[in-house]
């Protein structure tokens, strides 16, 4: 198995890493840790022998850096998935506000039925778009995104769409919250007539 010296030092610097959570920790794994220096000792080893090689042949002695190379993968995923969605999102919501502003310009068209199928198809992209921004605070939709292909027409469509609409409910809400808040109706004019009570009407017909 063909390795890359690269790979195999960031590997090395993530269970020196690994080895100081635990010993900073409160309840350390002592023979995880065992296991994670002896990991940490055959590493040193393997890239001094091979430092100056760009790629590293890994015997089937080398188990254990096998088996910590493949962890580190699959943890390295993980985290590399969601700084990408963090980022994303920052461009996704800008491009939900373009949506919002465009939907308002669309208000300006004299034919209702243009402007209706128009704005029925930029919410659309956009309760799509808001699925994407769901993914940042949902790490179970997130490796469902990451391990298969996604439909928005499928069953589970709806269910989809209702919790986009929450969520940009959810975001309107915060934004708002941010500018002080919703805000308050003004008082309602009074009328110049004011309503009499029928005892008031009686009384004024008595006179």
């Amino acid at each position: 198995m063909l390795v890359k010296t690269e790979e195999l030092k960031a590997l090395h610097k993530y269970v020196l890493k690994s080895i100081e959570t635990i010993k900073a920790s409160d309840n350390s794994n002592s023979e995880y840790l065992f296991d994670l220096n002896t990991i940490d000792s055959n590493l040193s080893l393997l890239l001094d022998l091979h430092d100056s090689e760009k790629e590293i042949e890994l015997t089937p002695r080398d188990k254990q850096i096998k088996d910590a190379l493949k962890k580190y993968k699959t943890e390295r995923g993980k985290e590399d998935a969601k700084v990408f969605i963090k980022d994303l999102t920052s461009s996704v919501k800008d491009i939900i506000e373009k949506i919002s502003k465009l939907d308002e310009k669309a208000k300006d068209t004299p034919h209702g039925e243009l402007y209706s199928n128009i704005h029925q198809r930029l919410e659309a992209a956009e309760n799509a778009l808001y699925e994407i921004i769901r993914l940042e605070n949902d790490s179970r939709a997130l490796k469902e995104w990451q391990s298969k292909a996604v439909n928005m027409h499928l069953s589970g469509a709806g269910a989809a769409l209702g919790r986009a609409k929450s969520e940009r409910k959810a975001i309107a809400a915060r934004e708002n919250g941010k500018k002080g808040g919703r805000p308050r109706k003004e008082a309602s004019k009074k009328t110049s007539q004011a309503k009499k009570s029928p005892k008031k009407v009686a009384k004024a017909k008595g006179k």
